[in-house]
């Protein structure tokens, strides 16, 4: 196998992961997982202030304390560079796609779809216990550990685990989608006759 189709595949499937959980992020929807939650009207405008926050704009947090702002801080400083990553990605991709040729894209595009399902299948078998998955998530992107917070905080309240299990559950479904969406694009471009 070409080195640029083994690059390009990396890459795609590093970008249908990201797009997958981006997706969910940004779902506020009827059927996105902030609307499953309950919160009530209280709490859904210290949601919105939360993701306003979190997306660049002026929140009032005070209903945090100093602890749970530093965490919010910390989780702000990775999604700009997974968003930022996310972006290079995007345009990297873009620019091998334009240059390369069928076959390289064809393959990429198959391994780069696989890629993203047995990823997302190896990600869904370590969740299966959600909680020492969740930990171990913590304690990897979060070694400093200011993410641990008592049962009644303010962040506890508002996000609690069952909320980052809807969420996760959606975005191994949104990265499985993109999957398979690339793997019938790989096969598309395989059948269809060169021009």
């Amino acid at each position: 196998m070409r080195a640029s189709t083994i690059l390009l595949s990396i890459l795609l499937t590093l970008f249908l992961l990201l797009a997958g959980f981006f997706t969910v992020y940004y779902d506020y929807g009827a059927h996105g997982v902030y609307r499953q939650q309950g919160w009530d009207m209280e709490q859904k405008a210290q949601v919105v202030a939360t993701l306003n926050y979190l997306g660049y704009q002026d929140a009032d947090l005070s209903f945090y304390d100093d602890s749970e702002r530093s965490h919010l801080a910390d989780v702000k400083h990775l999604l700009t560079i997974f968003r930022l990553l996310t972006v290079l990605l995007c345009l990297v991709v873009l620019a091998l796609l334009v240059k390369a040729e069928r076959t390289t894209i064809r393959r990429s595009f198959l391994y780069g779809g696989m890629g993203t399902i047995g990823i997302v299948i190896f990600l869904a078998l370590l969740s299966i216990n959600f909680t020492s998955f969740w930990t171990s998530f913590h304690a990897v992107l979060f070694p400093q550990g200011n993410w641990m917070f008592p049962a009644e905080s303010a962040l506890i309240t508002l996000f609690p685990e069952s909320f980052f299990r809807g969420f996760a559950i959606q975005v191994l479904l949104a990265g499985w989608s993109y999957g398979i969406v690339a793997v019938i694009m790989g096969r598309f471009l395989r059948t269809t006759p060169s021009g």
